[in-house]
Order: structure tokens, then sequence, then C-alpha cells
């Protein structure tokens, strides 16, 4: 028994202090910002407060991720803010709910509610329904739908509430926000708002929605004028886009670029680019050659203002004639010229305050007699020296007349041809004659009825290939042989071609080029190291920087050493030399007198080999003491001969 009493107050601890720790942390997913909620949560959980859960609840805001859960609150009058799962947190230091419950809480939550005793139903006293307060009598928007807010409020607890045609798109506490799209036009539209309470009483709130454009006032527009405006801007080039009646922000940035200045009234905008769209036009109706010119002059008015009045023409700044009074159709206008001489006339279209809603200018030129223009890029003074055998020779005819053409004939009278003249440059392909040959080639310029305009003659000059001409002191055909340690070579050029250059060029050292002048030209060119050899390269180009000649020279330093003769000469010398040596009896310097010396106190000795002689000189009354020796095995048949030689005596 009295182990009996031991475990059940163990028992007791234990739940005491399990209670405690249970209180102090809410379960997982349960949170709040608020110590006072935090502590009576606790509280409850522990088992130490006696408060109803659902009955705490609905005097909060809960925030959940879980639709589903959020729809089981609602349904118990427990106002719920459904975010995500990570806006909960944000919304809850935000201080739109102050309770959150997420993951385990939400079955911990539901699973309390479920076993909890239901609570009373509302008594009958409330019988009436939501309150239903728009924050706005009117919703207004310029894109494709608007958002209506209203607060929605009752005792009992809201159970439902919609909009018609519309969507709800969020619910924070009392706060409902609708989506709805809107009309396709300017008009307003009414939408009804209902809602019920938990007693079965429903309301109904009506608000109005309405489109506006996204800029200018809000009244004052229909599609139709939204058309027209966006018809007329586009027609003036400042691209409105779509013209569907709605002016949205494409249309806003066309007005702008129309008019900076805000619009103040949608007709105003209107009657102002039905007046921008006012044109005029001028058009030439005579031939450019003839003395009088007809000039036809236009009105437009897309818009059928009947603002345009009177016609204006001035010519050079001054008033030609009276102004016209404006009709419909063509109004003429003739002026006279000289020959090339040229008006410039300006047509405005005047209102009944001689204002000026359009106007345009034209420029009337009588042409003078047709000339021709030659061009080439071999072509100067009048001649062509060229060396293909056909050029290219653009033809361009000045102030030319209606149906004029262009007729070439050459000294070959199978080349020539005729082409109309169609304003631009005409490029004919003209045969050159044969090479260092002469030739000419006639351009006419003919008018419609055949008859010569114009007579322009070029001299044809076929060029022969161009030749290098290189001269130099040790040029040897191709090659340059020197111990200088430069060289000068003259290079000259024939069959030149008008624009030649020649260059030299050798590695290791800048080339030299020039424009050749008619002239030989003497260059000094560096030479090699001695004993070395480089490639000098001389060449002749065209005005297209063509090479057209070419000529390798390979230029040689010879190595520096003594005369040639004395090699061949010293060699011959030893030769002469190795023959007189041996005979007896020679010896250069044999009378030499020998210098006196003190007599030496070693006897001098001398060692020979097989077939050599050898020779020592003693002093006076002096014997030399010879030691010969021989190799073991060798020949030992040794023959002395003494000669005696005195050159001051017998």
């Amino acid at each position: 028994m009295r182990w009996f009493r031991r475990g059940i107050s163990a028992a007791l601890v234990i739940w005491v202090l399990l209670a405690h720790a249970f209180a102090q942390n809410l379960p997982d997913g349960l949170t709040t910002g608020d110590d006072g909620i935090r502590s009576l949560l606790g509280s409850m959980l522990g088992g130490q407060a006696d408060v109803n859960l659902q009955r705490f609840l609905q005097g909060q805001v809960v925030c959940t991720d879980d639709q589903a859960f959020a729809a089981f609150l609602n349904e118990r009058g427990i106002r719920t803010l459904v975010t995500t799962v990570r806006s909960g947190a944000l919304a809850l230091r935000a201080g739109r709910c102050n309770l959150l419950i997420e993951g385990p809480a939400v079955r911990w939550v539901r699973a309390v509610l479920e076993s909890a005793r239901p609570e009373p139903t509302p008594t009958p006293a409330d019988r009436d329904g939501p309150v239903i307060e728009p924050i706005a009598d009117e919703f207004t928007s310029s894109s494709g739908s608007v958002a209506i807010v209203a607060d929605i409020t009752d005792p009992s607890g809201v159970a439902n509430t919609e909009a018609s045609g519309a969507r709800l798109v969020e619910r924070n506490g009392d706060r409902y926000a609708f989506s709805i799209r809107l009309p396709d036009n300017y008009a307003r539209a009414l939408v009804g708002i209902s809602a019920e309470d938990r007693a079965g009483n429903s309301s109904t709130r009506r608000v109005a929605i309405r489109r506006i454009p996204a800029c200018g006032p809000p009244n004052g527009l229909d599609v139709a004028m939204a058309r027209v405006i966006q018809s007329d801007l586009n027609a003036l080039g400042l691209n409105a886009g779509v013209v569907d009646g709605l002016v949205g922000a494409g249309t806003c940035g066309a007005i702008r670029r129309f008019e900076p200045a805000p619009v103040n009234s949608w007709p105003a905008l209107q009657a102002a680019l039905a007046r921008a769209r006012i044109g005029i036009t001028a058009q030439r109706r005579s031939d450019p050659s003839e003395a009088e010119q007809m000039v036809i002059v236009s009105v437009s008015d897309p818009r059928d203002t009947g603002l345009v009045a009177w016609i204006r023409a001035t010519v050079d700044g001054r008033s030609a004639e009276p102004d016209r009074r404006a009709q419909s159709g063509e109004i003429l206008y003739r002026f006279t010229l000289n020959p090339g001489a040229a008006l410039n006339l300006r047509f405005d279209a005047l209102d009944g305050r001689a204002r000026i809603l359009a106007q345009t200018r034209l420029t009337l030129r009588r042409l003078p007699d047709m000339t021709l223009d030659l061009a080439s890029a071999q072509l100067q003074d009048g001649r062509i020296t060229a060396a293909a055998d056909r050029v290219q020779v653009e033809v361009t005819l000045r102030n030319p007349w209606p149906d004029a053409s262009v007729d070439w004939q050459t000294s070959d009278p199978d080349a020539g041809d005729r082409r109309r003249y169609a304003g631009v440059p005409i490029v004919v392909d003209l045969p050159m004659p044969d090479p260092a040959e002469r030739g000419t080639a006639t351009f006419l310029a003919v008018d419609r009825d055949g008859s010569i305009r114009a007579r322009e003659t070029l001299t044809l000059l076929r060029l022969a290939d161009m030749r290098l001409q290189v001269e130099a002191d040790e040029l040897a055909g191709d090659v340059i042989e020197t111990t200088n340690p430069d060289a000068t070579i003259v290079v000259d050029l024939m069959n030149a071609w008008p624009g030649a250059k020649l260059s030299v060029d050798m590695p290791g050292s800048a080339p030299e080029i020039w424009a050749y002048g008619g002239q030989p030209r003497a260059v000094t060119v560096a030479a090699p190291p001695p004993g070395q050899s480089r490639a000098l390269a001389i060449r002749v180009r065209d005005t297209d920087g063509v090479e057209r000649d070419t000529r390798t020279i390979d230029f040689r330093r010879v190595a520096s050493g003594p005369p040639g003769w004395l090699i061949p000469g010293a060699i011959g010398l030893l030769l002469l030399a190795s023959v007189i040596w041996p005979i007896r009896g020679f010896r250069l310097f044999r009378n030499a007198k020998e210098p006196q010396s003190p007599a030496p106190t070693i006897p001098p000795r001398l060692y020979a080999v097989p077939d050599t002689t050898p020779v020592i000189s003693v002093i006076p009354d002096q014997m030399a003491a010879i030691t010969l020796t021989v190799d073991p095995g060798g020949v030992t048949d040794i023959t002395i001969i003494q000669e005696q030689h005195r050159s001051d005596g017998p």
C-alpha cells in the first residue's frame, strides 16, 4: 500500500511538470506574437484555464495557408485570412492577424473544435442581414478589370457573400475584395453585392463600375469618339495602335506626341485632330521644256469640317495673284518661265479668318538644253587611257527632257547603241582599240523626235604593258655582287601608265616608293652584311594598286679579306722552299758570324731521330759532345760527318 501511494504521488508530480512545460511551449504550427494570447493558450492546453477554444478563436483573426481549414473556421464564426506558406509569418508580424495556425496545429485545432460541444444557435432576435458598406459608390479603372472593396459585418457572423459577375479575390477580416471585368464602353454599370449571415438573413447593396480613359478627363468620351480620335492619330503617323474605341496607354502616348499639354476636353481634341488632317497638294501638269507651266491644286478635308474658305498662292515669298475661293475639285494655276529659270511656289489653305490650315510647296523649273555628263575612272581631259580591252563610261543626261535617249558610236561601226534615259545614269561598256592604237567614241543626247540636242566626243588610247628597266654597275643578269656597303641602281619604266608608282623593297629596310614622273631614278640601297645575300624587289603598280611588273635581284656582298693573289703566292713560296732546303751545302745563314759568348759549362747535347741530319754549331776551340740515341731494334748504321766552316779565316 505504501508503494502504491508513492507511485500515485510521483505520477501527480510528473503530470504537473509536463502540464507546466506544455503550457510554456505551444504545439508545432501554432504561432502568435501576443504574449497574453500565448499565456492563455498555454493555460488552456495545460488545463489551467476553463476557456472554450471556439469562443476564444471567435475573438481572434486567424491566418492559415489551408483553404479547407479556413472554410471550417468560417463556418464556426471565426474570422480567417488565407495566406501562403511564406506570407503567413509576414501577415502575423504586420498585424493583419494575431494567430497563425499551420501544419500539425491545423489537425489539432480541428480535432478540438469538432469534439467540442456545439455553440448554441443564434437567438431568433437577429433578423437583419449583414451590413454591406462599400468604400466607394463608383469604382473606375482604365484597364480590363476593376476591384470592388466593401466591409461586410453581422453580429451572427457572415456565412456567405458574393457579387454578381465578380469573383472574391481577398478577405481580410470584415473587408472583402471582388474583381470584375469592365464593359467595353464608357457607360456606367451596376453590380450587386449580396451577403448572408449564420441565421439565414441576407442583404444586398448595389455599386457602380465604369471604364475611364487612361488619360484626359474621365467624362465626355464615348467609344465612337474614341475611334475617331484613334483613326486621326494613326492617319497623322502618331501610332495610336488598334482602333478599338478604348483609350489606353498606346492612345495616350500618341495624344502626347500630337499635343504635349494635358487633354482638357475630348471634343476639343477631336476638332484639333480634324483640322490637323486638312491637307493641300500641288502637282505640275506640263512638260518641263515648255514655257508655260500648269499647276493643279487640290484640298482634302477627310472629316468634312468645311473650314477651308480660300486658297493663296505665293511665288518666291510674294503674292502671285489674289486669293481664290476654295471649291471642290481641282484649281488650275498657270506660270510662265524663261529657259533655265525656276519658281518657288507655296500654296496655303485658309479659313474664313485667313488663318493657315494647311500648306504645301512646289518648285517649277524650265529646263535648259540637255547636256551630257560623261564619267569614267580612266577619263581625263576628254581622253580615256586604259590597258583593258573594254572600259565603262557612265553617261548622265543633265536637264533631261521627257522621253529623251542617249546614243553612242565608236570607230568600230559594229559598236554602238541607243537607250532611253530613265533619270538614272547609263553605264556603257565601251570597247577599246588595239594596244598602242587610238580611236574615238561619240555620245549624243536625242529628244523624243530624234533630234540631237547635245554631243560629246572622247579620244580612246589603248596602253601597252608597262616594263621595268634596271641598271647598276655590279649588275650581272639578276645578281649584284659588291664589297661596298651600298649600291646604286637606276630604275626606269617603259610604256608608263598615268599615275604609275614604283617601289624598291629589300627585307630589313624601309621600301622606297615614288610616282613615276617620266625620268629614270637612281636609288641607293644598303648592302647586306659581308658574306650574305638578300632579295631586292622592284615593282610597278597602276593607280588601283595592281602590280603590273616585278624585277627580283639577288643582292650579294662579298666577304672582306687579304688580296686574292696573296694566298696562291704564299703557297708557291712554301713549295719552292720545300724543294731547295734539303740541298747539301745550302744554308741560308751559314756565313753568319756566331755571337761571342762565354764557354758553356755544360757541353751542348743533341738528340736526333732517324732519317734526319742534325746540325750543331759550337764555339771555336770547343769540342762538341754529341749523344745519339737509337731505338731498340732499330737500324744502327750511324755515320758522323764533321765539317768545319769559318767565315773569318782558314
